[in-house]
């Protein structure tokens, strides 16, 4: 069994999100010198906002919280779970083009 390397671990996530967050300055910095305030800025903004919101909801919450546990244990049994992982993932899609659309 390998030992656990909390900081090693603790170091690595929190670089990789301090540089998630550092990309997503330059990304508005540089979307904003590109396209300027004014309409079309608020419409980049409002056409960005809402599968934004789906994705939060559905890939960051609660789908993760039921389909985490349910892969593992099909995983464990040996009952496709890959088919299972296409399955969920494709409904996923399904539903967020649909509310996205």
């Amino acid at each position: 069994m390998k030992p656990i390397r909390l900081i090693s671990g603790v170091l690595t996530v929190g670089f990789w999100t301090l540089m998630s967050r550092i990309l997503g300055v330059l990304r508005e910095v540089m979307i904003l010198a590109f396209i300027g305030p004014g309409p079309v800025m608020d419409a980049f903004v409002a056409a960005f906002r809402l599968p934004n919101m789906f994705r939060r909801f559905f890939a960051e919450g609660a789908f993760n919280a039921s389909f985490v546990p349910m892969f593992s244990k099909r995983l464990e049994t040996d009952d496709n779970p890959v088919g299972f992982a296409t399955q969920a993932l494709s409904g996923l899609a399904f539903v967020l083009l649909i509310l996205s659309a």
